[in-house]
């Protein structure tokens, strides 16, 4: 499979990179989108085309985007990415000539990411300059994860962090009891306080 990267700025960066006409691409090639892209036209994606987007870069469509036969769009998100990437908008199109339902052809591909800590990546649809405008934007979000997975994962942390606190705990009174150099530093001067104060 061919990997064809579009470097166009840098994430965050709020000049796009921008194609001043249509877009077709077809085949069976992989396209990354490094970024930001403003296409002025319409994009047509066909045939077995992976179009993906990692969380933070951009692809905005002045017209129609189109999705046919086996393509399809893949928002990549990767662990400690959700501060850069959290509200972010990936796609924005004409929904009045666009493919209908886009956004069950746009799949999130999660790479090492702890949704129990960061949440779970969703992509939702809202309007970009009222409804007159008739256009979408699919923006990357955030929701929290409340599951018996993520509880008992928390629980475990917890009793493995907790563990080796007590152990060392009892370690350390163990020394101060049988070693008589310790007990002499740590109980004396506690019993000698202790006198004082009934004193």
């Amino acid at each position: 499979m061919v990997m064809l990267t579009h470097h166009c700025g840098e994430p965050g960066e709020q000049t796009p990179c921008l194609i001043d006409d249509d877009l077709i691409v077809n085949g069976s090639s992989t396209i990354t989108i490094v970024g930001i892209i403003s296409v002025t036209g319409d994009v047509k994606i066909t045939d077995n085309v992976k179009v993906k987007i990692p969380a933070g870069s951009e692809l905005h469509v002045g017209r129609c985007l189109i999705l046919e036969d086996e393509s399809m769009i893949t928002v990549v998100v990767s662990d400690g990415e959700k501060k850069m990437s959290n509200g972010s908008v990936v796609l924005s199109y004409d929904s009045s000539c666009s493919s209908p339902n886009l956004i069950n052809r746009v799949k999130i591909e999660s790479n090492s990411l702890d949704e129990c800590r960061d949440g779970e990546p969703v992509l939702i649809e809202q309007l970009e300059g009222g409804e007159q405008s008739g256009r979408i934007q699919l923006v990357l979000v955030y929701l929290p994860v409340d599951s018996d997975e993520c509880k008992s994962k928390m629980n475990v942390v917890a009793v493995a962090v907790a563990v080796p606190i007590a152990l060392l705990f009892i370690f350390i009174v163990v020394v101060i009891l049988v070693v008589p150099f310790a007990r002499k530093k740590v109980l004396q001067p506690a019993f000698r306080s202790c006198f004082k104060r009934q004193k």
